[in-house]
């Protein structure tokens, strides 16, 4: 960046009525898109994966949401992803037989995209969560994509929206049990939903936010580095607390330790040793008899709903422990 373009900017921060107040404003306006890989209407359709809507004008208006029907595979899974990084493009693929994968009926699945997503970014896991068996729900959360929410409710109040959309669904659309799955933010989202309803066996979480200062600070640096240079640390985080509280919201509703313990959930986190969002190096002293964490090496956090070769094997062996 140049340095007036530099100057042009702190300028511009500083004329928000000070750093917080532009990091409070931002957080609760509809969230920029991150870069996260998502499949479009037509790859959606071809893979017969639905993108519907529901509305419930009470706790957010409507949503949109993805849904899977559990059904035997005709075809083996093929994907592959091409994104940008900050360390340039990256390309990444799986083939995965539908041999190699015994079709087991196991329930339902709601996949939660993360902090500037949408239902789309689910996409990939939603094909791959298909095969293993599960009917697949990924909503768009509040503020986000097809939700006519205007402000994101930051993976809290968008769980009772869940809920209900899941009692919307008829019973054969949600073959029991239900568990939970996000990514990032959604994490978040997954286990305040798991905490509402009596019917969650487990969770499955991708790169999980482990608090919402930390990661606002980590994903500020990915995605707009030029922008983190400028801004204090200490206002960043300022201005976090108050998007919380204009949300009504705790800190602690949003600090992965405490959300974990409170839903009680076997649970499997996947987390990369190159993901200053929600770095492995943090999660591995967290493992114990219902909470197993695996590492997946060098995966950009962005990229960290796409599936590969080594989380099917450890989501496939965790998944053994219920047959």
């Amino acid at each position: 960046m140049r340095p007036i373009h530099v100057i042009v900017l702190l300028l511009g921060v500083t004329l928000v009525s000070g750093c917080s107040q532009y990091i409070e404003r931002q957080l609760l306006a509809p969230p920029t898109k991150t870069g996260i890989p998502v499949l479009t209407a037509a790859e959606l359709n071809a893979l017969d994966i639905e993108q519907r809507q529901f509305c419930l004008p009470h706790l957010g208006g409507c949503t949109g949401y993805l849904y899977a029907a559990a059904k035997r595979p005709s075809t083996d899974l093929s994907q592959f992803t091409s994104a940008p990084t900050p360390q340039g493009q990256t390309y990444l693929e799986f083939d995965l037989a539908r041999d190699e994968v015994p079709y087991q009926a196991r329930g339902t699945i709601v996949l939660v995209h993360g902090y500037g997503g949408s239902k789309q970014t689910m996409g990939q896991l939603t094909e791959y969560f298909r095969m293993l068996g599960f009917a697949v729900i990924a909503p768009d959360m509040l503020g986000h994509g097809d939700s006519s929410a205007k402000q994101p409710g930051f993976g809290v109040h968008d769980a009772e929206l869940f809920s209900q959309l899941i009692d919307s669904l008829p019973r054969r659309e949600v073959p029991k049990p239900i568990w939970v799955g996000g990514m990032s933010m959604g994490a978040t989202a997954a286990l305040h939903l798991a905490q509402q309803r009596d019917d969650v066996r487990g969770a499955i979480l991708f790169a999980p936010m482990i608090n919402f200062a930390d990661a606002t600070l980590a994903v500020l640096e990915m995605v707009r580095p030029n922008t983190a240079q400028v801004l204090p640390e200490a206002d960043v985080r300022e201005g976090v607390a108050k998007a919380l509280a204009a949300q009504q919201l705790d800190a602690s509703q949003l600090d992965l330790a405490t959300q974990v313990q409170q839903a009680g959930l076997p649970t499997l986190i996947l987390a990369s040793d190159a993901d200053a969002a929600a770095p492995y190096q943090t999660f591995a002293s967290w493992q114990q008899p219902r909470l197993e964490v695996v590492r997946i090496p060098n995966r950009y956090h962005m990229l960290m709903a796409v599936p590969d070769r080594q989380m099917h094997e450890a989501i496939s062996a965790w998944l053994a422990q219920f047959n």
